[in-house]
């Protein structure tokens, strides 16, 4: 196996072995800038997110504080659930959910002119 590959499933098993997941399954998901996501299918039927930090992201990028953001968000229900946080990688709950448009989101807070 690749070494990349083989470091990137050590990132994910040891976060799906700290929360008692077992994997059934992981598929790549494509766009990330920074990061690589991951849909992991446990065999408790269940979905989650996996998402491996970027090489040199926590240079631009204050982990501790965008984790804290994102737990307080999901606190509120606006955020997926964060099952664990480990060296900037993140397992979180899959929400079967349609994404809104970029244009759509930002329209909402800023006037188009």
């Amino acid at each position: 196996m690749d070494e990349q590959i083989q470091k990137r499933y050590g990132a994910i098993k040891s976060m799906t072995d700290r929360c008692g997941i077992a994997i059934q399954d992981i598929c790549f998901i494509a766009g990330g800038r920074t990061n690589e996501a991951y849909t992991i299918y446990g065999t408790n039927h269940k979905k989650y997110i996996a998402r491996i930090a970027g090489e040199g992201t926590e240079k631009i990028i204050n982990r501790p504080r965008e984790l804290h953001n994102i737990r307080e968000a999901a606190r509120v229900n606006i955020a997926p659930e964060v099952y664990c946080a480990e060296n900037g990688n993140l397992l979180i709950e899959f929400l079967d959910a349609k994404s809104v448009p970029a244009i759509k989101r930002v329209g909402a807070f800023l006037p188009l002119t």
